[in-house]
């Protein structure tokens, strides 16, 4: 009898054609918070998962396949997932946009993780052009997402810094 044989069968058919496997929110074989339909946010609770069960079906399947499996463990995670995934043989994500001393300067590649799949962006950012070119500051003005105009100079003072930081990198 198997638990897991939705998720086998899922992770068996995505692998079925790839040499890897992003998952998306990789959190969410720890722990999810869910809310109850019709309340709000406030009322809802965390809800754990047999993570090292998910996680051990995923490294099987992953084996199986010969595929690398990446855990998209950007944002705000507990510190725990980066060493929980990784005892699984799971890569983590970094992001180069997010790569950063405290300092605000980019880190040199010496300082990656090498148990971490590293892209210049995630499908939640603009293109690394679109960002080089501010295009997302445009965006957020035209959505009305920078107050005034002095919110759009300060946004793009501070893109100017950065792309003078990572053109020195």
């Amino acid at each position: 009898d198997d638990d897991f044989a939705f998720v086998r069968a899922l992770l068996r058919a995505s692998l079925r054609h790839a040499g890897a496997l992003r998952i998306d929110h990789v959190l969410g074989f720890l722990r999810q918070w869910w809310v109850p339909e019709g309340r709000p946010a406030a009322e809802g609770a965390y809800v754990r998962f047999p993570s090292r069960a998910l996680l051990r079906v995923a490294a099987q399947e992953s084996r199986r396949a010969g595929a690398l499996l990446i855990g998209e463990d950007l944002g705000t995670v507990p510190p725990q997932v980066a060493p929980t995934i990784a005892r699984f043989g799971v890569l983590s994500s970094r992001v180069l946009l997010f790569e950063r001393e405290r300092d605000g300067r980019f880190k040199p590649a010496s300082r990656w993780s090498d148990r971490a799949l590293a892209t210049a962006n995630t499908h939640d950012l603009p293109t690394l052009r679109a960002w080089l070119a501010a295009d997302d500051i445009a965006l957020r003005e035209r959505l009305g997402l920078l107050p005034d105009p002095q919110a759009r100079a300060a946004a793009e003072d501070e893109r100017a810094r950065d792309r003078e930081a990572l053109a020195r990198r």
